[in-house]
């Protein structure tokens, strides 16, 4: 019978080499996501809506949401889509905040 095969993230972590998360930080009611000089997402509050702005790899994204959460979730598709390396490794605690008291609790059903 054949062993089975590690996770590369089990062996990472097993030598201490788990790669770091990047947060996303609140900064005077914005929301700013910088992992790198080529990655930099702002969530911005403007009368009453939630401004965008992504620049990723030398391109330029904007946009406007009518809620935090629909901003968030639209600049983490974005990050998905275009920077999938940032998007793993994003600590989004600071973001969610607001209404992480909105998800259900979920009970293991067997």
């Amino acid at each position: 019978m054949k062993k089975a095969r590690k996770r590369r993230t089990q062996t990472l972590a097993e030598k201490g080499q788990l790669a770091a998360l990047y947060p996303w930080q609140n900064v005077l009611d914005s929301y700013v996501f910088v992992p790198d000089d080529n990655c930099r997402v702002f969530i911005t509050e403007q009368d009453g809506k939630w401004s965008m702005t992504a620049n990723i790899s030398g391109k330029h994204y904007s946009g406007e949401r009518p809620t935090l959460e629909d901003a968030f979730k639209a600049c983490a598709n974005l990050l998905y889509k275009h920077a999938k390396d940032f998007w793993l490794r994003m600590d989004t605690r600071a973001v969610t905040a607001p209404w992480v008291d909105k998800l259900l609790e979920v009970e293991n059903v067997r």
